[in-house]
């Protein structure tokens, strides 16, 4: 289970504010609405990718299957908690499985698969066929040009938009409509979950602060430590709280702060009781390094774990990591530096925009997953998902 799930006071106002309002919404693929992150494409699908073959469509399936058995409901994880007191929920268990199968869907079209949708009469014989009978008659469809059936699912950055249904509290899922899972990885059809565990966060030293810093606090920060500075506009049920940045260690799924215990997680949001219409700005010290946009959202979250915008920062600098809108026609971030200077007045203090990369892996984890990406950024080496495996036309 990801270490760095939001926890504490983050979880608490989350699931007592964002649950409670957020309304149920349309399926993923749903032409007669908007992308829903946190449902699967309601019906009975296949993955399609032009020239793709069978082995590369099995390796895939399975590889999703097994990142999206990670995910669980709010509830679950708040009853995973060392100190919870909280008896998960009798529904968790459905929900976790809605939410893994929703990730799978995720998973696949980042990787650059296509969802396709067969006429519901033909996928329901479909399914009363063994695994390897699926297979074989999907086989011919995944990697065609012209695939059969209805494409309602690409890679789209749709969680950059502000159209798209981040999270979602009870989702639905067609039990056996996935067949590329089926016949893919049979063995994982069910998406069997791992336990929830939500282990103790690692010591951190008391000399680095943990809250948001105000500006006369600047002047006693640590020789070692940076200050990021991020603002945060259109906090509410719909957008949802917040952003949250970790810093990326020796690999994608080490924390940092088990050896060094310095910070390596900041959340960037707060209840929309207490947020401005203008924007809440959020200022943290912490130690050099990359630090990426790990998600949206707190408790549900939306994990950018397949593939997110990082930047560097080093000791002594001010970066100011942009303005993002949660309620926009698009997320951001704005870089213009204007809302910084005014936070920093009088400081004097040297300050610069953060210099985005796309492209970083991370845990995966949390309530559903997915990849996001800055527009005219460049990618980490090696980065082969998103926009650059999507076989849709360039917008």
């Amino acid at each position: 289970m990801n270490p760095w799930i939001l926890t504490r006071s983050a979880v608490v106002l989350a699931t007592t504010v964002a649950l409670s309002l957020t309304a149920p919404c349309l399926a993923a693929g749903d032409e007669a609405g908007p992308i829903n992150l946190a449902r699967m494409t309601q019906g009975y699908t296949y993955y399609n990718r032009p020239g793709a073959t069978r082995e590369q469509h099995d390796a895939d399936v399975r590889a999703c299957a097994l990142a999206a058995g990670q995910m669980h409901s709010v509830n679950e994880l708040i009853a995973a908690a060392p100190s919870s007191t909280i008896r998960a929920s009798i529904f968790a268990d459905p929900n976790d499985r809605n939410l893994a199968a929703a990730s799978l869907e995720n998973c696949m079209v980042v990787r650059g698969w296509q969802v396709v949708l067969l006429p519901e009469a033909e996928g329901k014989q479909l399914t009363q066929l063994p695994a390897a009978q699926i297979g074989e008659t999907i086989g011919p469809w995944i990697g065609a040009a012209e695939p059969h059936g209805q494409v309602v699912r690409r890679w789209n950055n749709d969680a950059i938009r502000g159209s798209t249904v981040r999270y979602d509290r009870a989702p639905p899922r067609t039990k056996r409509g996935q067949l590329s899972l089926i016949a893919g990885a049979p063995d994982l059809q069910e998406l069997p979950t791992s336990p929830a565990r939500m282990p103790p966060s690692p010591w951190i030293n008391p000399r680095w602060p943990r809250k948001t810093l105000a500006p006369t606090d600047l002047a006693g920060l640590r020789s070692d430590a940076a200050v990021v500075m991020v603002q945060v506009k259109g906090i509410g049920a719909q957008g949802g709280l917040g952003v949250a940045f970790n810093r990326i260690g020796a690999d994608a799924e080490t924390m940092p702060s088990i050896t060094d215990h310095a910070p390596d997680m900041v959340f960037a949001g707060t209840g929309w009781l207490y947020a401005h219409r203008e924007g809440n700005m959020f200022v943290f010290a912490v130690p050099a390094g990359r630090w990426r946009l790990y998600g949206l959202g707190a408790a549900p979250t939306l994990n950018l774990c397949l593939g997110s915008p990082s930047f560097e920062v080093k000791a002594g600098e001010v970066v100011y990591a942009g303005a993002y809108d949660l309620d926009a026609a698009e997320l951001g971030p704005d870089l213009d530096l204007a809302p910084a200077k005014a936070w920093l007045g009088a400081q004097g203090r040297p300050l610069r925009e953060a210099s985005y990369v796309n492209g970083s892996l991370g845990p995966c984890g949390d309530n559903s997953i997915y990849a996001l990406e800055i527009k005219g950024a460049p990618f980490e080496p090696g980065y082969a998902w998103g926009s650059r495996a999507s076989t849709a036309p360039a917008p």
